[in-house]
């Protein structure tokens, strides 16, 4: 092959070549900083537990997502990686993990009102 030649064969269009991830990253500030533990402790133990990790499976288009505790703040970071639209995963997640997210978000500043299904403009 010389120089500047392409490795995709040309009958290959753009629209079958393989998407990137789209990684979204979302810093998360407690009302009571002190109460981190407390949220962790709960998102750890079952049946919650186990619904994210269900629940993340059943979404195909999820390649990872990580709850990152950053205990000296006082925050949490919630990092993942999926495919598609961010409106679409977010309120995906709203549909299949509103016991979830809506624990989480019973603990944040600022949060929508709850439970996100009954809200989810509000939540997005």
């Amino acid at each position: 092959m010389s120089a500047g030649e392409s490795t995709v064969p040309e009958t290959q269009s753009t629209a079958e070549k393989p998407k990137a991830g789209k990684g979204f990253s979302l810093v998360m500030t407690l009302e009571q900083p002190g109460k981190l533990v407390e949220l962790m402790t709960k998102l750890d133990q079952e049946p919650t537990r186990g619904n994210i990790r269900t629940a993340l499976g059943s979404l195909d288009y999820v390649h990872y997502a990580r709850f990152l505790p950053l205990w000296e703040h006082g925050l949490l970071l919630i990092v993942t990686e999926f495919d598609g639209e961010a409106e679409d995963y977010v309120m995906d997640f709203a549909a299949v993990l509103n016991d979830e997210f809506s624990l989480i978000l019973s603990y944040m500043k600022g949060q929508p009102p709850l439970p996100i299904c009954d809200h989810p403009a509000e939540f997005w």
